[in-house]
Parts: C-alpha cells; structure tokens; sequence
C-alpha cells in the first residue's frame, strides 16, 4: 500500500473525530448531535478510550502496509469486546450509543481478525473501513461535551448489556 493512501485513510479517520471545543450556535453538528450526559471524570475516561482506538486503527493501517497481518490480528483482538468495555459501555445511560460500542468491540473486530486470519488483504480493508464507517456514525450521532458551560452530571444507571448470541466476553 502506497504513502498516499495510506495518508488518505489517516486523514479519513482523523476527520471523523468531531471538534468538541466548538461553540454551539445552532450552525454547526453539534446542535443535531445527542449529548451524553455523563460526569466529567467519565467523559475525559471515554475519550482516551476512543482516543486509544484511534491510535489502534493507526497502527492496523501501517501494518497493513506492510502486510503483516498477524500484528493486524492482534490488534483487533486487543480492541474486541470484554467485560471491562462492556460496563463501561453499559453505564452511559443510552441504548443506541451502548449498541454502536457493542458493533465496534464485537462485530467490527471480529471481521478484521477473520480476514486477517485467511490473509485477505480486500477483505481486511473493508472490515477495516467497515469499523471507520461506525465510528464515523457514533461520532456524528453523539456528543460528550457541552459548550460553554461544560455543565457536570451525575452517572446514568447501567443499562442491560446484549452481546450477538455468538459472542462471548473475555476478562
């Protein structure tokens, strides 16, 4: 895989992180956008984690690059589902958020390991770009912080957590 493509898809992924410290004036996204209305400490919690997954794809592309796929298997494996992610997923109070987060750590993961496995480069791409696809949903559907104000909330009640029937979380 070439350098500019490569930059292309960093860039893609970069654009799909939403500017959080923007003014909401009515012109922008962030008026559409659904805010989470979890405490500060959680807040800046889940946007390491995000943050951590970014950085993850990062470094599934550039091994891609280089086609090792065993490194891209890995990866992917370290992002999927387990029972931390899964109670951190389940206490921010809404639904759609909880099922995208559960999309990514399951489904998306599960794709990239499986086509990394056969040494699919196609395949791994789209599975790839499949999980970019829902990050870029998630980021344009919600919202974590509020501006100006940065008001702070009270945690939501954890919400019942429902795996696809053939998943199983690890520890």
């Amino acid at each position: 895989m070439n350098q500019n493509i490569i930059s292309l898809i960093l860039f893609l992924l970069i654009s799909a992180v939403p500017v959080y410290a923007q003014q909401d004036n009515g012109s922008n996204t962030t008026s559409s956008r659904i805010l989470l209305k979890i405490p500060y400490k959680d807040r800046e919690g889940l946007m390491k984690v995000m943050r951590n997954n970014l950085q993850s794809l990062n470094k599934m592309i550039s091994a891609m690059a280089e086609d090792d796929f065993k490194s891209v298997q890995s990866i992917a494996k370290n992002m999927s589902f387990n029972k931390k992610k899964g109670k951190g997923l389940s206490r921010r109070g809404n639904a759609a958020f909880m099922a995208m987060g559960i999309k990514f750590h399951t489904e998306d993961t599960a794709a990239i390991m499986k086509a990394a496995e056969k040494r699919d480069r196609k395949a791994t791409l789209h599975a790839m770009a499949n999980m970019v696809s829902t990050c870029v949903a998630c980021h344009s559907t919600f919202r974590v912080m509020e501006w100006p104000n940065n008001k702070f909330y009270k945690r939501p009640n954890p919400m019942k957590l429902v795996l696809p029937k053939e998943f199983k979380a690890t520890k």
